[in-house]
């Protein structure tokens, strides 16, 4: 399948030595290829097309136990052409193929940082594949059991289930960034969020991350503009306070005060005077020194201090 996908210049004709060629020395594509280029047996063009696909190939296998997995799958996706390729595709076909291209990177980076570094003996590509199809194993297996069944929001219509869960509820995500600025796109995904929303027939729950990882960095996450749109009398909002202190009760019955900026948990929307809106990403320090990080959606992320910050709740 990726001898020609992209496209390298190669025929039907060629495509059909190799395959004849195959069956006749009864061996595999790939030593096929060898043969024909060996004997010279296809057009200048074709030859040219699969040695270079050929030592292309040969240089991924050579590199795989030398380099990290994520600089590995960036060097295969950039010379392969993927991205080029997935591009001229209709624009909601290209946009879901390279976001799958994104969180391919973003697995192997995963990956590489939960393994310790002498794990079972294997190299990190090898490890990575092994792991992905025992995912797989998984996911095909105990189809009769009771089961959390996930899919998209567009093949969720015309169903309903008594619990739903809608994650990734971020700007920038959902929405998607390139609907962000065209209030068509915009208003469709609106209507598609309204869609996931009716699914539940009893609870919905609807969830944000505050960072994330893009392109195998961490980046800071707005919750989206959509869970601003629900009316507030219809919303039971969660939020964490990992970052806060709690009030500890010990056989003294002594107590430890709250923060006085309790309310700056990690997930908050705020608004500052200066660098306008933006949702807090975490809350260090004590008292009068406690700072906050606060990723700004003009600004991008700034540490203040909590004290002087005035900042406001939205």
């Amino acid at each position: 399948r990726i001898i020609n996908t992209p496209t390298r210049g190669l025929g039907n004709q060629t495509l059909n030595q190799i395959r004849n060629c195959a069956q006749i020395n009864r061996v595999s594509l790939w030593s096929a290829v060898e043969i024909l280029l060996k004997n010279k047996t296809v057009s200048a063009r074709a030859a040219t097309s699969l040695a270079a696909f050929i030592n292309m190939i040969d240089e991924f296998d050579h590199n795989h136990d030398k380099e990290h997995l994520h600089p590995l799958f960036e060097d295969v996706i950039e010379r392969t052409g993927l991205k080029d390729h997935y591009q001229k595709e209709p624009p909601e076909k290209a946009l879901t193929r390279l976001e799958n291209l994104d969180e391919l990177l973003n697995a192997a980076e995963t990956f590489v940082k939960s393994q310790e570094d002498d794990a079972i003996g294997m190299t990190a590509l090898a490890s990575f594949l092994a792991q992905v199809s025992l995912d797989q194993g998984e996911r095909s297996s105990d189809k009769d059991i009771p089961c959390v069944q996930l899919m998209t929001l567009h093949s969720a219509k015309g169903l309903e289930f008594p619990y739903v869960f809608l994650v990734g509820m971020e700007q920038g995500l959902f929405p998607h960034q390139n609907s962000m600025d065209d209030p068509e796109k915009l208003q469709e995904e609106r209507r598609l969020c309204y869609v996931g929303i009716t699914r539940a027939e009893k609870q919905l729950y609807m969830t944000y991350a505050t960072s994330r990882r893009i392109r195998g960095r961490t980046q800071g996450c707005m919750p989206s503009k959509f869970l601003r749109e629900i009316p507030q009398k219809l919303v039971h909002q969660i939020q964490g306070n990992i970052f806060t202190t709690q009030i500890s009760y010990s056989s003294g019955f002594s107590t430890q005060e709250v923060s006085p900026y309790a309310q700056y948990s990690p997930g908050v929307m705020v608004k500052h005077n200066v660098f306008g809106d933006g949702v807090v990403l975490e809350q260090s320090g004590q008292g009068d020194y406690t700072q906050i990080m606060v990723e700004f959606k003009q600004h991008g992320p700034k540490i203040l201090a909590a004290k002087f910050a005035k900042l406001e709740l939205i």
